[in-house]
């Protein structure tokens, strides 16, 4: 398998986990995660999406994972122990990883890829 594609499916089968993971907090009343891959433009999602307990809607981008350039971009990371912990176990090497998230001239100190 290329490159592109490990890529590809390694991010498909971690963020489809996120899709069976259940919440215990009493302020939720419903909540769920929904996937959505882009595999034309090569842009990888997970949505958030509920109700609160006051009826207030929750909607938002947990997980936001791209492939640029040959290398993977956490664009948004929601988790609380970091994605690209999950993208390491899998065998994919930090200089193949960019956090995104973290603005330019942090990156140089993340000890992933800086672009």
């Amino acid at each position: 398998m290329d490159k592109l594609n490990k890529y590809r499916q390694v991010i498909r089968n971690l963020l489809e986990e996120f899709t069976t993971r259940h919440y215990a907090n009493p302020e939720i009343l419903q909540l769920s995660n929904k996937t959505v891959f882009d595999p034309i433009h090569d842009r990888y999602l997970v949505i958030s999406e509920g109700w609160n307990k006051d009826y207030s809607r929750i909607h938002g981008c947990l997980i936001d994972i791209a492939i640029i350039d040959g290398k993977i971009w956490i664009q948004q990371d929601g988790t609380d122990y970091g994605i690209a912990n999950d993208l390491i176990t899998t065998g994919i090497t930090k200089d193949e990883i960019v956090l995104g998230f973290k603005e330019p001239s942090i990156r140089p100190h993340t000890g992933f890829a800086t672009a």
